[in-house]
């Protein structure tokens, strides 16, 4: 039976459901789509259905993805319209591959992330940079302890790169900027902001048990910048999905330079 990947993004109000919800919600579509699924056996029989590490409440998704398994190979652009139709708004369809054969499940095709933070306008590029250098120049471990069962992450072996990047465009409802990427590097400090762009700050975190989560490392750069706030999923956006392999490489195939789309 073949198996096939869909790219898709989580944005506007569908930002606010839950990973349980977004399951649920993919389910009755891809049930009313017409698709051939393949079904688990037993009692409640279920789609075969595997996603990509789930999202925070609140934090919006570019490039997700899920894994299905279909009983008939399913031409690409009519698979992609039909279930397109059956998804609430916030909720598009990017992108639909067969896998081939022996392709990793999406679960072991990512092992890192992108994530774009929206600074508030208050806020300063030197005082961000001057976090961000204090962040990855230091050796030692930084500590962020979870609080509600005090277990410790070390935010610096978490965090592959980060960088400052000016963002532009008008406000959505969720109160978060829409927007793209300037041409940056790692670490590279953001020139002066023209009227109408705001500030950013880009993430590339890796995945796992030992890795602090993205709230942990945001959190702990807060105080460095001496800036008033808290972390606010709302300003978050996952831009990309990736895997470390000699290189980034997306579950599509695709091999990509940093802070590439």
């Amino acid at each position: 039976m073949p198996g096939y990947r869909i790219e898709y993004s989580k944005t506007g109000r569908a930002r606010w459901l839950s990973h349980l919800e977004l399951i649920r919600t993919f389910i009755r579509a891809l049930r009313r789509s017409g698709l051939p699924l393949v079904f688990s056996q037993g009692f409640n029989p279920h789609p075969r259905l595997s996603y990509c590490p789930s999202l925070g409440v609140g934090v919006a998704g570019l490039r997700e993805y899920l894994d299905a398994d279909l009983a008939a190979a399913t031409p690409l652009p009519e698979g992609m319209a039909s279930l397109g139709r059956q998804l609430p708004p916030g909720l598009e369809i990017g992108c639909l591959m067969e896998l081939p054969p022996a392709a990793p499940g999406i679960g072991k095709a990512v092992n890192c992330a992108w994530y774009r933070l929206a600074l508030p306008p208050e806020q300063t590029a030197d005082a961000w940079q001057q976090a961000i250098d204090c962040l990855v120049g230091g050796s030692d471990p930084l500590y962020y302890k979870r609080p509600k069962d005090g277990k410790l992450f070390d935010v610096r072996s978490a965090l592959s790169a980060c960088r400052l990047t000016e963002v532009g465009g008008k406000r959505s409802e969720a109160g978060t900027v829409e927007c793209g990427a300037s041409p940056g590097a790692w670490r590279e400090r953001t020139p002066a902001l023209k009227e109408g762009e705001g500030l950013g700050l880009d993430l590339l975190v890796d995945f796992g048990d030992a890795a602090a989560p993205l709230r942990g490392i945001v959190e702990t750069l807060l105080p460095l910048t001496e800036a008033a706030g808290c972390y606010e999923p709302a300003r978050v956006t996952r831009m990309a999905l990736l895997r470390h392999n000699g290189g980034l490489i997306n579950p599509l195939g695709e091999r990509k330079q940093l802070w590439e789309a």
